[in-house]
C-alpha cells in the first residue's frame, strides 16, 4: 500500500514580493497625488500630479504655468520630487518584472514604454525646478513638449497592453482552464478570503473628497501615533493579525486543502463512501449542538434577566437545525442509499486549493503592511516638502510598512517548505504535531492493485477542533464584553478578531458537512430548492396585503408541500434506493443558506423593536411652541447687538442666527463644534445668544447635540475621537447584534450614561453609553427635560430618516405639530416632528437624539419605534440621506419663524423701542466648497421641495431586513434629497423676504438698506490644503484634527471680500469671519 504524496507549496516568493512592491509604490504615489489637489493657484484652481502625468495631459497641461505663492510653491516641489523618485523606482521595478515575467516577442515592447516614462520623468523634473510663483515662465513649446512625450508614454503602454492580450489570446483554452481553476480554488477558499478582505479593503482602497469613508481605517493607524495608548494599540493589532488572524486563516485553508487531497484520492467517491463501500453518513447529533448551546445560553440569560430573550426568536432559529435532524433521521431509518457518487476531480485539484489558501493567508500580512503605506505617507510627505525632517519620521514606519509587505511573501515560502518538510519526519518529531495539523492529506493511502482506497480523516480532527473551540469561544467573548476590549485593545485589533471568529466558525461547519454525505433531508431532489424559496419568501415585503401576501402564503405553501410530499413518497417506497443527489453538487449541503434562512425566520418572531429600539424615558416635559422660543430669545439680555442709521432713526440690530450643520462622521462633529466655539466667543460672548435654532444630520447633528448639553462641545469632541466607540460598534455588529437578532439571545450589558443600570444595548447604544461615559454626561441627560449646558446652538431641530418611506422625521425640541406622519407632513415637505407624532417616545436620553440623525450606514443600525396607537412602525436612520446639509428644515420650517420676525421689525418700523431682528442663515459646511459651487445650472437640475410632492410611495415593507437598509433608502431618497446649492440660493430669498412685510412702514429700503449692510447667509467651510484629509467616520486622528484647525483657522484670518476665489465667496456668501465681525460690532 503506497504513500499518497500530499500537494506542495507553490513558489509564489518572487511574484508575490514583486506585486507588493508595485502595489505598495503606487499607493504612495496615489497618495502624494491627492495631496496635490490642496494646492489651488491663484484662480482657485488644481492639478494633481497624475493630471500632469495622465493620458488626458493636454487639457491639463495648463497646471505647469499655473501661479502659486511662493511657499507653496516650494511645498510643491518637494512634493513632487518625492513623487518622481517613487516613479522612477515604480518604471525601474515594473520593467525589470516584465521583461523576466513575459516571452521574447512582449518583452520588446517594455524597453520602449519605459524609455519614454524615464524621458518623461526628467523632462517633468526639470519643468517643476524651472516654474515660479508667478505662474506663465514656462515656454509653451517646453510644456507641450512634454505633453506629446507622456501621450507618447501611454501609446506605448497600450501597445503593450495589447501584445499581453494577443499573447494570453493565443492559447486561449489553456489560459481559460488555468483562470476557472483559480476561480474554483477561490470559492472553495472563500471563507478565508472572507476573514480579512473587508479589513483589507477598507485599509488599502484609496480614498478620495467624495468618498472619505475609506480613509477611516488609515485614520485609526494615524492616531497610534498621537501617544497614549496608541502604540499599545498598534501592538495589539498586529499581535492579533499574526497570532490569531493569520493562524485561524492558515489552518482554515489548510483544512479546505486537505478536503481537496482526499477528493483527489477518494477517486470520486470520498466523501459518501469508505474503504469498505459503507455510507459515511454525516453524525446528525451534530446538528443538535448549536440548539443545545443556544438554550444553555439562553437560560443562563434569563436567569441574570428574565427579559432578556425573546423566546419566539429562538425557537424559531433552533427550527431549522432540528428539521434538519429530524427529517434526516427519518429518511435515514426508512430508506436505503442511491448509488450516484460524487464523480472524480482533476490531479491537480488540491494543489490548487492549497496554493489559493497559502497565498490568501500571505496576502493578509502583506496588505496590512500596504494599509501601513497608505496611513503614513501623507503626513511624512507633508513634513518633507516643508522642510521638517524630524517630522517626516512616519516615513520610516512607512518604509516598514512596504519591507514588510515585500519580506512577508519569501519568509512565508520558506517557512512552508519546512512546513512541508515535516511531513516526512517521523512522527516521534517533537514538530510532527504541525504537520499531522497543517499538511493536507496526512495518513492518506491508496492500494493501486486494488479498486479500494482509504481516506482516515481522522488527523484534521486537531485543526477542526482547535478552531471551532477558539471561535465559539471568541464568539462569546466578542458579544460580551465588546466595550472593555475596544477600550483595552484599540478598534482595529478587535475587529480582526470578531471577523476572524465569525468568519473562520461558519467554515469550520461547512468543512465539516462537506467532509460527509449530506443530510438524507437535502437528497430530496427538491428539499434545497425548498430552502432557498423559503429564504425569498422571508425577503418578500411583511405587509399580509394584496398581492404580496398572495405570493408570500403561496410560496411558504408550496415550500411545505414539497418537504411533506418527499417525506411521505420516501416512507412509502421504504426499501427502495431512492435517496439521489439534489442536482446542487453532491457533497453540498447548504448551511450558509440555512443560516440565512433561520435568521430570516427569527425576524419574523417578536416585535421589531426587540434588537435595535430607541431608547426613551417617561417623562411630563412640555416643548415650547416656536412663538415662545422667539419671545424667550427676544428677551435675552446679553444679545449682540449694533447700531443701524435708517434715515432719521438710530436703530439697533439684533443677528438671529439658524444653524444649519452639515453631516460626515465624526469630521463633521469635529467642524461644527470648533465652528460653535468662535461663535459663541465673538462680541465678548454675545454670541453664544445670537441662535433661535439649530438644524442638522449625521456628524453636525450629533456636533450639536453636544454643544447643547456639554460645557464644552470641541472638547468633548476631541474626547471621543478615539477608537473605543467604532472598536465597541464593530464587534457589536458581528457578536452581540448578531445573537440577538438571529436568537432572540439579548445579552445585558451595563449601561453607563443610561438611567437604569443594566439593560440591553445594540451597537448604537454601546456607542452612545462609551461616548457619555467619555464627555462625562450624566446618565439623566436628556432630549428635552434636561436643561442645555449651552445656548449657542439655540434650540435643536435634527433630521432623521424613515427608511420606508424616506420621509425626514425631525427629533425636536420644540414643538412643530403631531398632525400628521406622512409626506408632506406637518412641518413642511417630506417631513414630520417625530417626538410630536410618537408621543409614546416622550423623553430620548440626548446622545440617543443626537445619534439618530447620524445612524451612519451598517455602523449604526437603523432604530426602531414601535407604533404609537394608530401610528405605524419605523425605522429610523441617518438624516443625510435626506437633507445632510440642515437647510432644508430652516426653510421647511419659514412658515413658523419668518412671520414671528415679520410681526416683530413691522412693531419696530412703526416706533417701537426694540431691536430690529436681522434673520441670519450659517451653514456650517463639512467639505471644501464644491458642494454648493457656483453654477447655475446646479440649482436648476437639483431637486426642490414641491409641497404637494408626496415623496416615494412607502414600501410595502413593514420591517427592511437590517443589511438591506442603506441600498434601499438611499435609492428611495435619491431623487428627493436637499442639495446645497438650491438650499443655499432660496435661503437668500428667504432671509431678505423674511425681514418686513410690504405692510411695514419703509419695507422695500429697509430691505435695500441692510442688503448692503451685511450679509444674511454665512456659509462656512474648510479649505483646500496640502494636508491630511479627515476622514468620514467616527475615528479622528491628532493630524486630521490638525488639518481641521488649520482651515478654521483660515476662515476666521480674512473676510471674504479679500478671497475673491474662495468658493463660498464666488458664490456671493459670507464666511466666518465676517459672521464674528458681524456679531462683534
Amino acid at each position: 500500500m503506497g504513500q499518497t504524496q500530499p500537494p506542495v507549496p507553490a513558489q509564489f516568493a518572487k511574484p508575490g514580493a514583486y506585486v507588493a512592491a508595485l502595489a505598495g509604490l503606487l499607493l504612495a504615489m496615489n497618495e502624494l497625488s491627492m495631496l496635490s489637489a490642496g494646492f489651488l493657484d491663484l484662480q482657485g484652481e488644481a492639478w494633481t500630479f497624475h493630471d500632469l502625468l495622465s493620458p488626458g495631459v493636454w487639457d491639463q497641461r495648463a497646471g505647469w504655468n499655473a501661479a502659486l505663492t511662493p511657499d507653496r510653491l516650494s511645498e510643491w516641489q518637494g512634493m513632487f520630487a518625492v513623487y518622481l523618485g517613487l516613479y522612477v523606482i515604480f518604471v525601474v521595478t515594473a520593467a525589470v518584472g516584465l521583461w523576466k515575467a513575459t516571452g521574447n516577442v512582449v518583452r520588446w515592447f517594455v524597453l520602449p514604454v519605459a524609455s519614454a516614462a524615464v524621458v518623461e520623468i526628467v523632462a517633468a523634473a526639470i519643468l517643476a525646478l524651472l516654474r515660479c510663483s508667478q505662474g506663465g515662465c514656462l515656454d509653451s513649446p517646453w510644456v507641450d513638449a512634454v505633453a506629446w512625450i507622456t501621450i507618447a508614454k501611454w501609446g506605448l503602454l497600450g501597445l503593450l497592453l495589447l501584445a499581453l492580450a494577443v499573447a494570453f489570446l493565443w492559447h486561449p483554452l489553456a489560459h481559460l482552464g488555468r483562470a476557472l481553476r483559480i476561480v474554483r480554488a477561490v470559492y472553495i477558499q472563500r471563507f478565508s478570503l472572507l476573514a480579512f478582505l473587508p479589513i483589507a479593503l477598507l485599509a488599502v482602497v484609496p480614498g478620495t473628497r467624495l468618498t472619505d469613508m475609506f480613509d477611516q481605517l488609515p485614520d485609526v493607524q494615524r492616531q497610534w501615533l498621537d501617544g497614549g495608548a496608541g502604540l499599545w494599540h498598534a501592538a495589539c493589532a498586529g499581535a492579533m493579525h499574526l497570532g490569531v488572524l493569520l493562524p485561524a486563516i492558515f489552518l482554515l485553508g489548510r483544512l479546505r486543502a486537505d478536503w481537496a487531497t482526499r477528493r483527489v484520492a477518494g477517486e470520486g467517491r470520498w466523501p459518501w463512501l469508505t474503504q469498505a463501500g459503507e455510507r459515511r453518513q454525516q453524525n446528525l447529533h451534530l446538528w443538535l449542538i448549536g440548539p443545545v448551546v443556544l438554550g444553555a445560553l439562553a437560560a443562563f440569560s434569563a436567569i441574570r434577566d428574565p427579559g432578556s430573550v425573546v423566546w419566539g426568536r429562538l425557537l424559531a432559529f433552533c427550527a431549522v437545525p432540528l428539521v434538519v435532524y429530524a427529517g434526516s433521521w427519518l429518511l435515514r431509518s426508512r430508506c436505503r442509499p442511491g448509488r450516484r457518487l460524487p464523480g472524480a476531480v482533476p490531479a491537480g485539484y488540491a494543489q490548487d486549493v492549497m496554493a489559493v489558501g497559502d497565498i490568501l493567508a500571505v496576502a493578509s500580512v502583506s496588505l496590512a503592511g500596504l494599509g501601513t503605506v497608505r496611513a503614513l505617507t501623507a503626513p511624512a510627505a507633508i513634513s518633507v516638502a516643508q522642510g521638517d525632517l524630524l517630522g517626516a519620521w512616519p516615513g520610516l514606519l512607512a518604509l516598514l510598512g512596504v519591507a514588510l509587505a515585500i519580506a512577508t511573501w519569501p519568509i512565508a515560502a520558506r517557512v512552508l517548505a519546512k512546513i512541508h518538510d515535516l511531513s516526512a519526519a517521523p512522527d516521534s518529531s517533537p514538530w510532527s504535531w504541525l504537520s499531522s495539523v497543517a499538511t493536507p492529506g496526512v495518513n492518506v493511502v491508496t492500494a493501486p492493485d486494488q479498486d479500494r482506497y482509504a481516506v482516515d480523516g481522522k488527523p484534521q480532527t486537531l485543526a477542526r477542533t482547535v478552531l471551532m473551540a477558539f471561535s465559539v469561544v471568541g464568539f462569546l467573548a466578542v458579544s460580551l464584553a465588546p466595550r472593555w476590549a475596544a477600550g483595552a485593545f484599540g478598534a482595529l485589533a478587535v475587529t480582526i478578531f470578531a471577523m476572524a471568529v465569525l468568519i473562520v466558525m461558519v467554515g469550520v461547519i461547512v468543512a465539516y458537512t462537506q467532509e460527509r454525505e449530506k443530510p438524507e433531508l437535502f437528497q430530496l431532489p427538491l428539499a434545497t430548492l425548498a430552502v432557498l424559496g423559503l429564504i425569498v419568501v422571508c425577503l418578500l415585503p411583511q405587509d399580509l396585503g394584496g398581492w404580496v401576501a398572495g405570493v408570500r402564503v403561496g410560496a411558504a405553501v408550496f415550500a411545505v408541500v414539497v418537504l411533506l410530499v418527499g417525506l411521505v413518497v420516501t416512507y412509502r417506497r421504504r426499501g427502495e434506493e431512492t435517496i439521489r443527489t439534489a442536482g446542487f453538487g453532491p457533497s453540498w449541503t447548504p448551511v450558509v443558506p440555512l443560516f440565512l434562512l433561520a435568521v430570516l425566520l427569527a425576524n419574523l418572531v417578536g416585535s421589531p423593536s426587540d434588537v435595535h429600539p430607541v431608547a426613551h424615558t417617561p417623562s411630563d416635559a412640555e416643548r415650547p411652541t416656536m412663538a415662545e422660543v422667539f419671545a424667550t430669545w427676544v428677551d435675552e439680555a446679553d444679545a449682540c447687538t449694533s447700531s443701524f442709521t435708517f434715515g432719521p432713526r438710530e436703530l439697533e440690530v439684533r443677528p438671529m442666527l439658524m444653524m444649519a450643520a452639515e453631516g460626515g462622521g465624526l469630521r463633521a462633529s469635529y467642524w461644527t463644534a470648533a465652528a460653535l466655539d468662535e461663535i459663541a466667543a465673538a462680541g465678548d460672548g454675545c454670541g453664544s445668544h445670537s441662535t433661535l435654532f439649530s438644524g442638522g444630520a449625521s456628524g453636525g447633528a450629533f456636533g450639536l447635540t453636544l454643544a447643547r448639553f456639554t460645557d464644552d462641545p470641541l472638547a468633548s469632541v476631541k474626547a471621543i475621537a478615539g477608537s473605543k466607540a467604532l472598536g465597541a460598534a464593530s464587534m457589536a455588529m458581528v457578536g452581540g447584534d448578531l445573537l440577538a437578532s438571529a436568537t432572540g439571545i439579548r445579552l445585558e450589558s451595563s449601561t453607563p450614561g443610561r438611567a437604569s443600570d443594566r439593560a440591553w444595548l445594540d451597537r448604537a447604544g454601546m456607542m452612545e453609553t462609551v461616548w457619555a461615559d467619555q464627555v462625562g454626561l450624566p446618565a439623566e441627560t436628556n432630549f428635552l427635560s434636561s436643561a442645555p449646558s449651552g445656548d449657542v446652538t439655540g434650540q435643536l431641530v435634527l433630521t432623521s430618516t424613515v427608511v420606508r418611506s424616506a420621509c425626514r422625521a425631525l427629533v425636536s425640541q420644540v414643538t412643530l405639530g403631531a398632525d400628521r406622519t406622512t409626506c408632506p407632513g406637518s412641518t413642511g415637505p417630506r417631513s414630520f416632528d417625530l417626538l410630536g407624532a410618537y408621543g409614546c417616545l416622550d423623553d430620548v436620553p440626548a446622545l440617543t437624539a443626537g445619534l439618530l440623525a447620524s445612524r451612519f450606514p451598517y455602523v449604526t443600525p437603523s432604530g426602531s419605534v414601535d407604533g404609537c396607537g394608530d401610528r405605524s412602525f419605523l425605522q429610523l436612520v441617518d438624516g443625510g440621506y435626506t437633507d445632510n446639509t440642515g437647510l432644508g428644515t430652516i426653510r421647511n420650517l419659514a412658515g413658523q419663524w419668518a412671520p414671528l420676525v415679520q410681526a416683530h421689525n413691522k412693531r419696530v418700523l412703526e416706533g417701537a423701542d426694540e431691536p430690529l431682528v436681522l434673520p441670519v442663515v450659517v451653514y456650517l459646511e463639512n467639505g471644501t466648497g464644491s458642494a454648493f459651487g457656483v453654477s447655475p445650472q446646479d440649482a436648476a437640475d437639483a431637486p426642490t421641495d414641491d409641497p404637494d410632492d408626496q415623496g416615494p410611495a412607502p414600501l410595502d415593507w413593514a420591517v427592511t431586513p437590517e443589511s438591506l437598509v442603506p441600498p434601499v433608502t438611499g435609492y428611495r431618497a435619491r431623487d428627493h434629497k436637499v442639495t446645497a446649492t438650491p438650499s443655499l440660493q432660496r435661503a437668500v430669498g428667504l432671509t431678505w423676504a423674511a425681514l418686513c412685510t410690504t405692510s411695514a412702514p419703509r419695507c422695500g429700503a429697509l430691505k435695500r438698506e441692510l442688503a448692503a449692510w451685511s450679509p444674511q447667509v454665512f456659509v462656512v467651510h474648510q479649505s483646500p490644503q496640502p494636508t491630511v484629509s479627515a476622514p468620514l467616520g467616527w475615528v479622528l486622528s491628532q493630524a486630521s484634527q490638525d488639518d481641521l484647525d488649520s482651515d478654521l483657522a483660515e476662515q476666521l484670518a480674512t473676510p471674504c471680500p479679500e478671497l475673491p476665489l474662495d468658493p463660498g465667496c464666488r458664490a456671493g456668501y459670507a464666511n466666518l469671519s465676517q459672521l464674528v465681525a458681524l456679531l462683534g460690532r
